[in-house]
């Protein structure tokens, strides 16, 4: 992820501004999409995003806003956004993860599932996405930030094919 977006969530982290503005500013920038191509747009002057700014976003977080536009870093907002609430995740010692299925577990499946993962990393809480992936084959795929933890049949197929190679 490019420095811009890391240094502008981590200031917007470390601001007084409440997360559920930060979350409502996220929706309004995502709900439309000319507001992008605004406050994006290099042809679009400064005082017109400000104004944009204004009329749409919460006064708490009207400044942020304008400082990432000012200095022509609006195409990165969404990356930002999303960098800011993996800030906030870890800070409330939240972990993320994606577990990629054929066939969906069962629900006490997953539960073990999420105790494995907080044991593992030390986490108050799980946040488990589930994706279906036919092209699994069977079994499973869990990806844990940079980790992945390959038990299906296409990935024992790949490693089969590794050894013969």
């Amino acid at each position: 992820m490019k420095q811009a977006v890391i240094n502008y969530a981590k200031a917007l982290f470390e601001t007084d501004i409440a997360q559920t503005t930060v979350k409502q500013a996220e929706e309004i920038y995502g709900q439309s999409p000319q507001l992008p191509m605004i406050l994006e747009s290099p042809v679009v002057d400064y005082d017109k995003k400000a104004r944009t700014i204004e009329r749409i976003f919460p006064s708490e977080i009207w400044n942020f806003l304008k400082l990432v536009c000012y200095n022509r870093k609006a195409a990165c907002l969404k990356d930002i956004f999303q960098m800011y609430d993996e800030l906030k995740k870890e800070e409330q010692s939240i972990l993320t993860a994606t577990l990629f299925y054929v066939i969906k577990p069962e629900d006490t499946y997953i539960e073990q599932m999420k105790e494995f993962l907080r044991r593992k990393y030390q986490r108050n809480q799980v946040e488990l996405s589930l994706v279906q992936d036919t092209s699994l084959i069977g079994g499973f795929l869990l990806k844990v930030g940079n980790q992945q933890y390959d038990n299906s049949v296409r990935g024992a197929l790949q490693r089969l094919q590794q050894k013969f190679m």
